[in-house]
């Protein structure tokens, strides 16, 4: 879709904007924008292309990229996302207590023998 915009977000695990970060927007043969995320950590870009990869440098070797493909593009708020993020997270905290949990259970099962 031409005439529609992506809205990047960048943040950091603490949840704080990833303010004045470098982004990079490349296609598959060049760069085609290099600029700064504001203050909140975002940026809203109108595709040209396709197929896009967008890079969030926060310096200090903390960079991330994504492969973005406009046509798959949802519409979600930044809050959103954060809260689909964060209960992927207690998901897997969860099942990582309860994996210690059974180890542990069967490690005191078998020193008992």
């Amino acid at each position: 879709e031409q005439n529609s915009t992506l809205n990047i977000y960048s943040y950091f695990a603490n949840k704080k904007p990833c303010k004045n970060c470098t982004l990079t927007i490349k296609d598959q043969n060049k760069t085609l924008l290099t600029d700064l995320l504001n203050s909140d950590g975002e940026y809203t870009y109108t595709p040209k292309t396709k197929t896009l990869k967008v890079v969030v440098d926060a310096g200090s070797g903390h960079v991330v990229s994504q492969l973005i493909r406009v046509q798959n593009i949802k519409k979600q708020s930044l809050e959103d996302h954060i809260e689909k993020e964060d209960s992927s997270k207690a998901i897997k905290i969860t099942i990582g207590l309860f994996s210690i949990f059974i180890i542990f259970f069967l490690l005191m099962r078998i020193k008992k023998r």
